[in-house]
């Protein structure tokens, strides 16, 4: 079964990485890398309240519950960006 957070998580990381990070040993570009994260948050944010009112509107029981499978998710997609901006934080200050 296909899990929706990692699923959202991996494409917008692996999107949002390959755009800051072509080459690995560019990690010392902070300012880019956080206004990606910055981005990636509003992103995230935006499919948040999108599926908050999908789950508020949603007549019937299986709408609204897979409304709030998308609302779960992008809650734990916002905090996997979270941690992997700490990471590359961790990583840049190691540097």
């Amino acid at each position: 079964m296909c899990n929706i957070t990692d699923t959202l998580t991996r494409i917008a990381f692996d999107a949002s990485w390959k755009e800051a990070v072509p080459e690995a040993d560019n990690l010392n570009n902070s300012k880019d890398l956080s206004e990606l994260f910055h981005r990636l948050n509003n992103e995230l944010g935006i499919i948040l309240s999108h599926a908050e009112l999908l789950e508020a509107k949603c007549d019937q029981d299986k709408q609204r519950s897979r409304a709030a499978q998308v609302v779960a998710a992008a809650l734990d997609a916002m905090g996997t960006a979270r941690q992997i901006r700490a990471h590359v934080n961790e990583l840049t200050l190691a540097k």
